[in-house]
């Protein structure tokens, strides 16, 4: 390897000549200097996923509601209509609305939709046989109300007409 005259190889840059410090008179400070702005970092997202809202699942509530419409309807309930209360009703969220044959379709229901709920981890407790006896079993799961009529019932209650500014989710008939 060839060493250049003052020992250093060739292509090799001098170093820097030091600046003297400047001097300032006593008792004054040196200006601060302007603060450096960085320009904000901007994260590049496609159009569609800054459009479009990200998928959410549905509150537990409807999960529940659906869950009593899919076992009432394995039951053989008609017309099955759920109603969604939020905003109209204080005391719940949804209404599942449904009718039964006779006394004893009525219990198996209310049966099934109580065992659902179970599953789901609600408290429940209901005497089923007293309101069966009458027509009309109510099971107040929280956010979610079921009413099992039998036709009879259904037609003199009306919720359908009684709660219409609800808005209508399904409807089985």
């Amino acid at each position: 390897m060839a060493e250049h005259v003052n020992g250093k190889a060739p292509g090799a840059r001098k170093p820097a000549a030091k600046r003297p410090a400047a001097k300032r008179p006593p008792g004054k400070r040196a200006a601060a200097k302007p603060a450096v702005v960085k320009p904000a970092v901007v994260k590049r997202v496609p159009k569609l996923q800054a459009v479009l809202p990200a998928a959410s699942k549905p509150a537990p509530e409807l999960e529940l509601a659906r869950a009593a419409v899919r076992v009432i309807e394995d039951k053989l309930g008609e017309d099955i209509l759920l109603l969604d209360l939020q905003g109209i009703s204080s005391f719940t969220d949804y209404f599942v609305i449904a009718s039964a044959k006779g006394e004893r379709q009525l219990k198996a229901i209310a049966n099934a939709v109580l065992d659902v709920a179970k599953a789901k981890r609600r408290n429940v407790a209901h005497n089923l046989d007293a309101q069966s006896a009458g027509g009309w079993v109510l099971l107040d799961l929280g956010d979610v109300i079921v009413h099992l009529f039998a036709p009879e019932q259904r037609d003199y209650f009306n919720l359908e007409e009684l709660w219409a500014d609800g808005r209508v989710l399904l409807r089985v008939q």
